[in-house]
C-alpha cells in the first residue's frame, strides 16, 4: 500500500491541472485519487469522493463506472474504453473514458487509472456527418434517375430506390449483388462494361442502351470512380428511361410556364412539402390563379431548374433539421426573369413533435430588374443598383446594422458589407448619412 500511496502522490502532482478527468481506483473498486476536474464535473468536494466505491460516486452516470468490467480488468490486466452519454443539470455531454491497469512488481494489477475526456464536439460532428449522409440518401431516392455505385468486383455498393424498384429488390438487398447478373442477366461482365475496359479507358461513357432486365430503353452514363492514386475502383451508373422523355420534358415545360404565370399574377402562394420535398398541397391567392394539379406529388426538380430547385430543397432540409421558421426576402431569377419574393418556411409536426412536412408562404413584393422595367428610384445614381442593393439601401436608411440586415435577408454580415461598398461606389457616396439622405430623397423611407 505504501507504493500505491507514492503513486497517488506522483499522479497528483501532474494531474490536478489536467483538463481530463483523472481517477485512481484500488482493487476494492474504491476511488483513491480524483483530480480537481472530477470534483468540478461531479459537483462534489474531494473528501466526498476519496475512499468511496466508484459505483456510488458515479451512480448517476451509467456505464462510466462499469463494475463488472473493472473487476475483469483487475483479473486479466486488459485495458478497456467506454463512450457514454452523460446527463448533467441543464445539459448533456459525451464522455470517453479509458481504464488502464497499473501493475505491481509481480505482474498483478495493483490499481486502475481512469482518464475521461469530454468528446461532445466530436460526437456532434459525427452526428452532423451522419445526418447529412442520411439526407443525401433520401434526396437521391426522390430523383427520377436510376443510380448505382458499383465496386471493382462488379458488386453493387449502393443503389437508389428507383433502381431497386426496377431490379425487383430492396435497396439493402441489392448491396453485394453483381451488376452484370441483375442488369444484363449474364454470368460475366459484357465486353462493353467500363470496368472491364478500365485498363484501356479511364474516361466516362454515355450511350443509349436496351436493358431488358430494367424493362426499357435508357440513356445511360457511366463514370469511373478512382482512388487518390488514380486507380479505378468502381463506377457510377446513371440511367434515365428514353420512353416518355419528350413527354416528360413537355410536361415540365408546361409546369414551368404555369409557375411563371403564377409568380407574375399571384400575390401569395402557399405550398406544403413532405420530407422528400414533394408538393402535397399548393394554392395561390387570388384563387383564379390556381396552380395546375399536376405539380402535386412532384419535387422542385420537376418544375424548376436544378439551381433553383436545389436552393428550395436546402431550405426544406434546414427547417426539417432545426425545427424553426426560416424567413427571408430574395430575388429569384428564373428563365431570364427576376422576381422579388418574401418567403416564410415553417415546420409542420406530427403528434409526437417530429417534423414531417414544411409549409411555405411566399409573397410577391415586386419584380427585379430583368423583367423589362425601368430602374426604380434608388437606381438613379451614376450606375443602376440591383434589386438586392436597393433592398439593402432601404434597410440601411431604416437604421439597421449590417448584422441586423443580414439576419433580415438571410445573408452574412460580410455580404451586407459588400453590398454597402458597391452601393457607395455606384452612387458616389461615402458616408452612411449620405446614403440615408439619398434614400429619403428617392422616397425609399
Amino acid at each position: 500500500m505504501h507504493s500505491l500511496a507514492r503513486a497517488v502522490e506522483a499522479l497528483q502532482q501532474v494531474a490536478d491541472s489536467a483538463e481530463d478527468l483523472v481517477l485512481l481506483i484500488d482493487s476494492a473498486l474504491n476511488v483513491c485519487y480524483a483530480n480537481r476536474r472530477v470534483s468540478r464535473f461531479l459537483g462534489f468536494g474531494s473528501h466526498e469522493i476519496i475512499g468511496r466505491p466508484i459505483g456510488e460516486v458515479f451512480s448517476k452516470y451509467g456505464r462510466v463506472s462499469d463494475h463488472q468490467r473493472l473487476l475483469t480488468l483487475f483479473q486479466s490486466g486488459a485495458a478497456f474504453s467506454l463512450e457514454e452519454r452523460v446527463a448533467l443539470p441543464g445539459r448533456e455531454l459525451w464522455l470517453e473514458t479509458h481504464f488502464t491497469p497499473i501493475h505491481n512488481g509481480t505482474g498483478g494489477v495493483r490499481a486502475v487509472l481512469g482518464v475521461g475526456r469530454d468528446i461532445t464536439e466530436r460526437k456532434q460532428r459525427e452526428e452532423l456527418i451522419s445526418r447529412s449522409r442520411r439526407e443525401w440518401l433520401r434526396a437521391i431516392d426522390t430523383m427520377p434517375y436510376l443510380l448505382a455505385v458499383v465496386d471493382d468486383r462488379y458488386r453493387f455498393e449502393r443503389v437508389n430506390k428507383p433502381m431497386a424498384d426496377r431490379l425487383g429488390v430492396t435497396v439493402q438487398g441489392a448491396v453485394g449483388l453483381t451488376c452484370h447478373t441483375l442488369l444484363h442477366g449474364a454470368a460475366h461482365p459484357p465486353s462493353f462494361c467500363p470496368l472491364a475496359q478500365r485498363a484501356s479507358n479511364s474516361g466516362g461513357q454515355a450511350a443509349e442502351v436496351c436493358e431488358g432486365h430494367l424493362g426499357g430503353d435508357f440513356q445511360v452514363s457511366i463514370s469511373p470512380l478512382k482512388d487518390p492514386k488514380g486507380k479505378v475502383i468502381g463506377c457510377l451508373f446513371v440511367g434515365r428511361e428514353i420512353k416518355g422523355v419528350e413527354e416528360a420534358a413537355a410536361a415540365k415545360k408546361r409546369r414551368q410556364e404555369a409557375m411563371k404565370v403564377l409568380m407574375k399574377s399571384a400575390e401569395y402562394m402557399v405550398f406544403v412539402q413532405n420530407r422528400e420535398g414533394k408538393f402535397i398541397f399548393f394554392t395561390a391567392i387570388p384563387p383564379e390563379t390556381a396552380c395546375p394539379g399536376e405539380i402535386l406529388g412532384k419535387t422542385p426538380y420537376d418544375t424548376f431548374d436544378a439551381e433553383t430547385a436545389s436552393r428550395m430543397m436546402e431550405r426544406v432540409r434546414k427547417v426539417q433539421r432545426n425545427g424553426r421558421d426560416l424567413s427571408q426576402t430574395r430575388d429569384l431569377t428564373w428563365e431570364g426573369e427576376t422576381f422579388r419574393i418574401h418567403e416564410t418556411v415553417s415546420p409542420i409536426r406530427d403528434a409526437n413533435g417530429r417534423v414531417n412536412a414544411v409549409v411555405t408562404v411566399s409573397k410577391r413584393i415586386g419584380t427585379g430588374m430583368g423583367m423589362g422595367e425601368e430602374p426604380g428610384p434608388a437606381a438613379n445614381g451614376s450606375q443602376s443598383l440591383t434589386a438586392r442593393e436597393s433592398e439593402v439601401l432601404e434597410l440601411i436608411a431604416s437604421g439597421l446594422t449590417s448584422r441586423q440586415i443580414g439576419v433580415r435577408l438571410g445573408i452574412s454580415t460580410k455580404t451586407v458589407e459588400t453590398h454597402r461598398s458597391k452601393i457607395m461606389r455606384k452612387l458616389d457616396l461615402h458616408k452612411t448619412s449620405a446614403l440615408v439622405k439619398h434614400a429619403v430623397e428617392k422616397g425609399l423611407l
